[in-house]
């Protein structure tokens, strides 16, 4: 794995189906509220279940979220005010999935507008390297098990909102005759992480990019 832990028609659907979720009261899960979760190769098929959940009211987001993160909230809603937190978190799991998927399959035209220039590069370089040593990563997300937000930060109307994602993977690598070279199909990895995403808050563009990760 890198050391930041982040078909034309069907690569701009999926970018607009995750631009939009982060973040937005409208928004509502695909039926039964749930999302394939797996990549090319994977020995198995497993679905992560998303909970529907209500957009925080003013009067308890202190109680839910703290002082601190209350006050950023409240400031982003300045700006857009169709923001709420827990779906935000929700498309923000959505977000993890893809890129996840996409960042094993190899598929640069999905990761590209999801991901700043930064660690779109830093994951072009390094599917750059498998493709030259002809190595096949296999991923299987088996759940997130958690995602909260842990902090957010205003820089004017610029917020940076880090989330705490606690996941369970499946994760193996092959060499170019399918020998097992990192990994064990049989062991489930629980793997905790921030992931960051900023945004414009004040433009009329909805999309949030994926700024970085790091492990918690």
């Amino acid at each position: 794995m890198i050391d930041i832990i982040f078909f034309a028609a069907i690569a701009a659907f999926i970018g607009f189906r995750v631009y939009n979720v982060l973040g937005r009261k409208d928004f509502e899960p695909d039926q039964a509220g749930r999302k394939m979760a797996t990549v090319p190769h994977a020995e198995k098929i497993i679905e992560a279940t998303y909970v529907e959940l209500k957009p925080s009211d003013d009067a308890d987001l202190e109680a839910r979220f703290g002082k601190k993160l209350a006050e950023s909230i409240r400031e982003i809603r300045k700006y857009d005010p169709a923001f709420a937190a827990e779906t935000f978190l929700n498309g923000a799991r959505r977000a993890f999935e893809i890129i996840i998927k996409a960042f094993a399959s190899g598929d640069k035209a999905t990761l590209q507008p999801l991901l700043s220039k930064e660690v779109y590069d830093k994951f072009a370089s390094e599917m750059d390297r498998r493709e030259k040593t002809e190595e096949i990563e296999e991923t299987t997300l088996v759940a997130i098990v958690s995602s909260t937000i842990k902090d957010i930060v205003m820089n004017k109307k610029y917020a940076r909102i880090a989330v705490n994602i606690v996941s369970e993977q499946i994760n193996i690598i092959r060499d170019k005759q399918g020998k097992i070279i990192e990994g064990n199909p049989s062991q489930l990895d629980k793997i905790e992480e921030i992931w960051t995403f900023g945004r414009d808050v004040s433009s009329t563009n909805p999309s949030w990019e994926l700024l970085g990760t790091s492990a918690a």
